[in-house]
């Protein structure tokens, strides 16, 4: 039997002994088992040693023996220490990751021999960056996918992928941002990237000097939004695609320049032909006529051959002449005698009607990709509308990039949303089942990352099918994948009427925002709730984003502001009689005055927070309520009340298998043992807290509990072994570039000064 395993049973049969000494007689074990609310066969394990009792379990028994408080409290202990004993395990440090993030290239590329070559000589001369501009439709995303494709090999350290949309109905993408996911790609915790564009950059910089990566800039705005996410050294290589010319990079920072523009009428005509076969030779006129109506542009070109493979009867001289004769006002691009709008009319008109609905309401989705599952709430069907998503793909009308999930070029979406404004009632029923959708998903996804807060907003669950979300893992690449177009959402949703959707979206979103550290979109999205729950009136709404957008500005370092707009939030939740927003409003605080170092006054926050959550039965409220305050008893130095309350909240965590609440606790009770000098309990604690860590993904908190296990094994004598652990941690912080790492390496002692005496 392990050795804490040992000091609990024998422990606890001092004390029935004790009991029955006390009172003259031997203890009724089937009284116990009635008494306790566990079977008699579980009283039996217990008081062998077979099994552990849950906390409460324990509580019950010690309760119903009449053993004194001070007993309870130091068997609680040592059965604490005896299941951290059970689950010790250890993992691998995560290798440093090779992004490998460039998108699929469409098939039955033709042409463009003289730029593919261009290419290679900048890339063979070693230049830092190439621009591809030319007008839309041209394919210039094409080109540079098949290039990039192309050569991989020679960027062995990874590829990169961003699309910065330039020219879409969204705003474009924030530099800032863009950054953020590529430090992370790259290896960088989000804790530890700072909030800041500049240091993001120098962060960027450095972290890819020595390493030879590919970085695609997909539709890129202006020069402005690109200059940031530029690496500055010449083993990697930037492909920029953009309708505008750049000439701020060619001068600034020696861009070179490849124009892409309509295809020669050859390629243009081999390109048809790659599409539609023999028809072209044959009706070579007529299929000449079509390129010509088509300006040579291969996005116009492709919807023109998915419209002639669809009716392969038809001659092409119809449909030349069906095209000649169809035309529309020109949509905006920037060549104005460029009419693709008469393409994209003349091939929408021709779809069934339930693959143009689904087009037109595709029109409302403001963010750059959409799922299946999201399309089935948009057509308000039980299922995904494959059929109809297989006429838009077949008709170039919209592009499955990865399986299931759908993407439009800039114009085609422009030209559905205009199609969508003119069915006014249509699209804002749509929108509805839209948000509906993201709503019900988000909190699905929710659950996973967080199983046991079950919070304020309950799912509705639509009739519509949902993603597959059943673990942590799919949770999180969920909101990962879908997360530029929650923000999207709840940027529309907070402006158009759909104030409620705006907050609860947002809310939604928290545990993902945190745990991945986008500490600034997180800031971002609780404004825009905010203002969303403020002009829809909602008091308790209100309150709640308030506190939100509070945790959210500490992370960004305003304390002062966030404990303005905490008590900002605790005074509209008094004023409603809402003790749980009080409660986790009080959590905040403690938070937020913990981080300043005000202990004492954190201390007063966590111990109102515990008092509310012992009005309700809400065990998790427990939880976080006794590790509020074991945190701020262990800050300052009253080390066994801090393990009382500790071991409370770890019984309750380990009862609802909250994984983040057993993890956070662990580290309160390592270091009030370890200052109590009950070293092996502090060392079990800490590996169960850095196991859970690990498998959460929290490389800060791994690096925490390996810097507190190398103090642990330093005090029992075991250097190596101390070394070994803080070597760890210093390569997990320097990875992270956390300025903890300094610390960590000053406590490194020269190898050889030390004896391992294990």
């Amino acid at each position: 039997m392990p050795r804490e395993t040992d000091r609990f049973v024998a422990e606890l049969k001092a004390a029935v002994l004790r009991a029955e000494r006390r009172l003259g007689k031997r203890l009724d074990r089937k009284a116990l088992a009635r008494d306790t609310s566990v079977s008699k066969s579980s009283v039996y394990g217990y008081l062998n040693g077979t099994s552990l009792p849950p906390s409460d379990v324990l509580d019950a028994l010690l309760t119903a023996i009449g053993a004194p408080g001070s007993e309870l409290a130091h068997l609680a202990t040592l059965r604490d220490a005896a299941d951290l004993e059970r689950q010790l395990q250890r993992r691998d440090v995560p290798a440093t990751p090779v992004p490998h993030q460039l998108p699929a290239v469409a098939a039955g590329f033709i042409g463009r021999a003289e730029q593919l070559r261009d290419l290679d000589v900048l890339a063979q001369a070693g230049a830092p960056v190439a621009i591809i501009d030319g007008t839309a439709g041209a394919g210039k995303t094409t080109l540079a996918l098949r290039w990039a494709h192309n050569v991989v090999d020679r960027f062995p350290d990874g590829r990169l992928h961003a699309d910065l949309r330039g020219f879409a109905l969204t705003p474009p993408a924030d530099p800032a941002q863009v950054l953020h996911r590529f430090l992370q790609d790259l290896g960088m915790h989000p804790t530890a990237i700072p909030a800041d564009l500049e240091a993001r950059e120098a962060r960027f910089r450095t972290l890819v000097a020595d390493r030879r990566l590919l970085i695609l800039l997909d539709n890129a705005a202006s020069a402005e939004q690109v200059t940031p996410l530029l690496p500055g050294t010449t083993g990697s290589i930037v492909i920029i695609t953009s309708r505008d010319r750049m000439d701020a990079l060619v001068a600034r920072h020696g861009a070179h320049r490849v124009t892409v523009g309509a295809l020669p009428a050859k390629d243009a005509l081999a390109l048809l032909g790659d599409r539609i076969g023999e028809r072209v030779p044959a009706e070579l006129g007529a299929a000449s006529e079509l390129v010509d109506l088509c300006g040579r542009l291969p996005l116009a070109l492709a919807i023109v051959a998915a419209r002639a493979t669809a009716v392969p009867d038809a001659a092409l001289s119809m449909l030349a002449d069906e095209l000649r004769h169809e035309g529309l006002a020109a949509l905006s691009t920037q060549d104005p005698g460029l009419d693709l709008r008469a393409v994209f009319e003349w091939s929408y008109a021709r779809l069934p009607d339930a693959a143009a609905k689904l087009f037109r309401l595709l029109g409302n989705h403001p963010g750059t990709g959409i799922g299946l599952h999201a399309c089935a709430a948009l057509t308000d069907e039980r299922q995904p509308p494959r059929a109809e998503l297989t006429w838009l793909t077949g008709a170039h009308l919209v592009a499955e990039r990865t399986v299931g999930r759908f993407e439009f070029h800039d114009l085609l979406h422009a030209y559905a949303a205009d199609l969508a404004a003119q069915h006014e009632n249509e699209r804002r029923a749509a929108t509805g089942r839209l948000l509906d959708h993201y709503l019900d998903t988000a909190l699905l996804a929710n659950r996973y990352l967080q199983p046991c807060w079950t919070g304020y907003i309950p799912p509705v669950f639509h009739h519509w099918s949902q993603p597959a979300i059943t673990s942590y893992d799919q949770a999180l690449a969920w909101f990962s994948a879908e997360f530029a177009s929650l923000r999207a959402l709840i940027s529309y949703a907070g402006h158009h009427g759909f104030e409620a959707h705006a907050w609860r979206l947002a809310w939604a979103c928290t545990v993902f925002l945190r745990r991945t550290g986008r500490r600034e979109d997180r800031v971002a999205v609780h404004r825009i709730a905010l203002a969303a729950a403020r002009r829809a009136g909602d008091h308790f709404a209100h309150a709640t984003i308030l506190r939100l957008l509070a945790d959210a500005t500490a992370r960004l370092g305003e304390h002062d502001n966030a404990l303005d707009l905490l008590h900002t939030a605790l005074a509209e939740f008094h004023s409603l009689g809402h003790d749980d927003g009080s409660r986790q409003t009080h959590l905040s605080l403690a938070r937020a005055r913990e981080s300043a170092g005000e202990h004492a006054r954190a201390l007063e926050h966590a111990r109102l927070a515990l008092r509310l959550a012992q009005r309700a039965p809400d065990l998790l409220a427990k939880a976080d309520g006794h590790t509020s305050v074991a945190a701020q008893l262990s800050a300052l130095g009253e080390h066994r009340d801090a393990l009382l309350h500790g071991t409370r909240a770890l019984s309750l965590y380990s009862r609802l298998g909250h994984a983040e609440g057993v993890a956070d606790v662990l580290t309160h009770i390592g270091a009030s043992t370890q200052e109590l000098g009950r070293h092996q309990l502090a060392i079990a604690a800490y590996t169960r807290s850095l196991d859970i860590d690990r498998s959460l993904g929290d490389r800060y908190w791994e690096a925490y509990a390996l810097d507190r296990l190398a103090d642990l094994h330093a005090l029992t004598g075991a250097g190596n072994t101390s070394r070994t652990l803080r070597e760890e941690a210093l390569a997990i912080l320097e990875s992270l570039w956390h300025p903890d790492a300094e610390l960590v390496r000053t406590k490194l002692i020269p190898l050889g000064r030390e004896r391992d005496s294990e």
